[in-house]
């Protein structure tokens, strides 16, 4: 099993309850010059950041992602 890079700190069960009948939820984000910015995404596609759980004080991959592979 690969090592999980992406870490959800929104989980995607949780997601559910706004997802619509296209299976996506709604995303708005606010753009430079306060313009709003409204996407339909996956729900594999949002509430995400690269290595968020991970130990950077490990040199091995396999230990850095322990949190997350652990839960």
């Amino acid at each position: 099993m690969s090592n999980p890079k992406r870490h959800h700190y929104l989980p995607e069960f949780y997601q559910k309850a706004w997802m619509g009948d296209d299976n996506k939820v709604t995303v708005y984000r606010r753009r430079h010059g306060g313009r709003l910015d409204i996407q339909r995404k996956a729900k594999k596609s949002v509430g995400w950041e690269n290595e968020l759980y991970a130990d950077l004080s490990e040199a091995d991959p396999e230990l850095r992602q322990r949190v997350e592979s652990g839960f």
